[in-house]
């Protein structure tokens, strides 16, 4: 029985720089492909990592009411804004 995938996962990514950024705090950063494969996984769903490349200390990780605003900059297949929301 085949298992359905919902969500893009890290090996899919190509881009050696996965970059993402915050429409709520103005927060940016860079992460290396291989360094984000080799510590969650090349199965890692790339929605659920969000939480993992948000600003260290942001106080909207799951806080119900104010999400947080993380979204990669450039997702693949040109998808819009992928946020924690």
């Amino acid at each position: 029985m085949a298992v359905r995938q919902d969500s893009y996962r890290l090996s899919e990514e190509l881009r050696p720089v996965i970059l993402v950024a915050c429409s709520k705090c103005d927060s940016r950063a860079a992460f290396s492909r291989d360094e984000l494969i080799a510590s969650h996984g090349a199965t890692c769903a790339m929605p659920s990592l969000l939480n993992e490349l948000a600003k260290p200390g942001c106080t909207r990780i799951g806080n119900q009411w104010d999400h947080c605003g993380v979204y990669y900059v450039d997702p693949i297949g040109g998808l819009q804004q992928t946020t924690l929301e």
